[in-house]
């Protein structure tokens, strides 16, 4: 299991730890087509239903949206567009 370290985008948004919470995946896929084919680009996995979610702007939104939602990664999901 992958930990890395917060970054600016999600404290800017009030959230802030030392190390991601426990179960997150860090993922990096290569691109299979257009300009940028082969570049690889991240992915976090969530720890329950293993949603992926491919910028920090929608991990920020998703984290907002499960502290509202008490830990349900479900409920998190589904509303994390009312968050920003």
């Amino acid at each position: 299991e992958e930990l890395f370290p917060t970054n600016a985008s999600l404290q800017s948004r009030g959230i802030s730890f030392t190390y991601w919470p426990k179960g997150w995946v860090l993922q990096k896929r290569p691109r299979l087509s257009g300009t940028m084919a082969g570049k690889k680009e991240p992915y976090w996995i969530s720890p329950i239903h293993k949603f992926k979610l491919r910028s920090m702007k929608e991990v920020g939104r998703f984290f907002m949206a499960l502290q509202h939602y008490h830990g349900d990664e479900q409920l998190a999901k589904k509303h994390m567009k009312d968050f920003k």
